[in-house]
């Protein structure tokens, strides 16, 4: 028994359905391309929103997860810049978007470190140390984590357990770190020995003070 067989270069139509759907192929995955691009390097907040949000409807799970960290991180800067103005909806929101994120992701520190900024903003100290735990657990080598989580440590009080991260801190980021934190606390009358990044006993003195007056 003969059986027909259809030969494309010989059907014009089935050929050309077929670079139809090609194009089409091509052009959305390139729009999708865009959009990963454009949701991880667009400057304006509103652009950025709208291409992580595309990102959302249809990209990976691992695509979603950093999708919604820097939709998270782009709602937390605005709403940061907008501060004077009470909490606005943007840091709600970039509350939202950066707990999901790093329930997808959960060893990204920079998703843990931006809920407890937010938590810490809003005075919610325990929920701040617990986000700042969890991204010391993802990367125990960031200096900036023992820093936020040193503030949090001071402003309960907890002078001598806020010190040890600032040494951590100073440890992980080296002298160019210890510097920056002498001119800090230069600029609050705390410390007038010299600002070179070395830990001075002068500069624990001053450090400590100012942990105890909740400053740093």
């Amino acid at each position: 028994m003969r059986v027909n067989t259809i030969s494309l270069t010989k059907t014009p139509l089935i050929g050309a359905a077929l670079a139809l759907v090609l194009v089409a192929s091509n052009a959305k995955l390139a729009l999708a391309t865009t959009e990963i691009d454009l949701c991880s390097t667009a400057e304006v907040h509103q652009e950025r929103v709208e291409a992580c949000t595309a990102v959302l409807q249809s990209g990976s799970e691992s695509e979603r997860a950093e999708a919604l960290f820097n939709r998270g991180e782009s709602y937390y800067r605005h709403g940061q810049s907008r501060a004077c103005f009470g909490e606005p909806e943007e840091m709600a929101l970039g509350l939202t978007d950066l707990n999901e994120a790093r329930q997808l992701n959960p060893k990204k520190p920079e998703a843990h470190l931006y809920v407890g900024h937010i938590y810490a903003s809003r005075g919610d100290f325990e929920n701040a140390l617990s986000a700042y735990d969890r991204a010391a657990k993802a990367d125990r080598t960031d200096a900036e984590v023992y820093r936020f989580r040193a503030k949090v440590y001071s402003q309960l009080g907890q002078v001598d357990t806020a010190y040890k991260d600032y040494q951590r801190t100073f440890r992980f980021g080296g002298a160019v770190v210890v510097k920056w934190m002498q001119g800090e606390l230069n600029a609050l009358s705390l410390y007038d020995g010299p600002q070179d990044g070395t830990l001075n006993r002068s500069f624990r003195a001053s450090l400590k003070s100012c942990i105890a007056q909740k400053l740093c």
